[in-house]
C-alpha cells in the first residue's frame, strides 16, 4: 500500500461528517460539478441518513483524502420513492430489469479523491475496502451513475456510440432513462470537445479519448447498461454502469488489490 494511506468505514457521526466535508471540497470547491455552496462545508443527501448506507474514508498521512459510499437496497425507501430498490440511481433510471436478473446489487456513489491526492492509489484502496465489505454481505454487482465529464447530452451520446462500437455494454441486463432526451441546450460548462473527442457524423469516433472517470471504471471491469441522461440536480450528464464483482477479480485492479479470485470475504468483515 502507498505509504501513509489508511482506509476505514465511517461509523461515528464525526467520521461520517469527514466524508461529507471531503465530498464538499471535491464536488463543489474543486470541480464545480455540484453547484450547491453552503456555509457548513458539507455535501450530503437523504440517502446518507439511511441505515443501509455505508461511508468509507481514506486518509493520507492522517489527512482526509477521499471518500466513497455504498448504498444497499432499502425496502422502506423503495416504497416511499415508488422504486424497486430504493437506490439513488433510480431517480434517473428504471431498474426493473434487475428484478428478474440473478444479481444482488448495491450502489457505489459519491466516489471522490481530493485533487492533490489523485496521483496516489487512494481511490483503489477505497474501492477495495468497499468491495470486501459488500461481498461480505452477499452483493454480487455494484451499479452506479458515472459522470462522463460533460453537461452536454449530445456529447454524452457520442460516448455512447463509442461504447456500442467497442462492445462495452453488459449484455446481462439493461436499464432505461426515466426521462430520455431531456438535457441542456445552451450554457454548457463542460463540453466534451475539451476532452479531445473527434466528432464524425455518427460513425465510429476516430482517436477517441474516453473521459477519465469513465476510463477508470472500465479499467476495473465496469460495463455500461444503458443510454446517458442529463441530471438537472447536479447539472451534469450520467451514464449507468454495472460492476460485476467476480469479473472485477480478473482485471489488473483485481489481481493487484483484491485478496483472491474467489471473492471470499475475510471472516471479520462479515456481519
Amino acid at each position: 500500500m502507498d505509504t501513509g494511506i489508511q482506509v476505514m468505514r465511517a461509523q461515528t457521526a464525526a467520521q461520517k461528517e469527514l466524508c461529507y466535508r471531503v465530498r464538499y471540497d471535491v464536488f463543489i470547491r474543486e470541480t464545480g460539478y455540484i453547484q450547491m455552496e453552503n456555509d457548513s462545508g458539507i455535501e450530503r443527501d437523504d440517502y446518507d441518513s439511511l441505515e443501509t448506507t455505508h461511508q468509507f474514508i481514506a486518509f493520507f498521512n492522517g489527512e482526509p483524502a477521499g471518500t466513497v459510499r455504498l448504498v444497499m437496497p432499502n425496502k422502506e425507501n423503495a416504497l416511499r420513492e415508488r422504486s424497486y430498490f430504493g437506490l439513488p440511481i433510480e431517480e434517473l433510471f428504471d431498474m426493473k430489469g434487475y428484478t428478474s436478473a440473478n444479481m444482488r446489487i448495491a450502489e457505489i456513489s459519491r466516489s471522490c479523491v481530493k485533487e492533490r491526492f489523485k496521483s496516489t492509489k487512494t481511490i483503489f484502496y477505497l474501492w477495495k475496502e468497499l468491495i470486501e465489505f459488500a461481498v461480505g454481505r452477499g452483493i454480487t454487482d455494484l451499479v452506479t451513475n458515472v459522470n462522463p465529464e460533460t453537461d452536454k447530452l449530445s456529447d454524452a451520446y457520442l460516448i455512447y456510440d463509442h461504447i456500442k462500437h467497442n462492445d462495452m455494454l453488459d449484455k446481462r441486463v439493461a436499464v432505461h432513462p426515466k426521462r430520455p432526451g431531456i438535457g441542456k441546450v445552451r450554457s454548457f460548462r463542460f463540453p466534451l470537445t475539451n476532452h479531445e473527442c473527434v466528432e464524425c457524423n455518427g460513425e465510429k469516433p476516430i482517436d477517441f479519448q474516453m473521459p477519465q472517470t469513465l476510463k477508470l471504471f472500465t479499467r476495473v471491469g465496469g460495463l455500461f447498461i444503458g443510454e446517458p441522461v442529463y441530471c438537472e440536480k447536479i447539472d451534469m450528464c450520467a451514464f449507468p454502469m454495472n460492476w460485476d464483482l467476480k469479473e472485477a477479480a480478473k482485471t489488473s485492479f483485481g489481481r493487484a488489490f483484491l485478496r483472491d479470485r474467489t471473492y471470499k470475504a475475510p471472516a471479520e468483515r462479515v456481519a
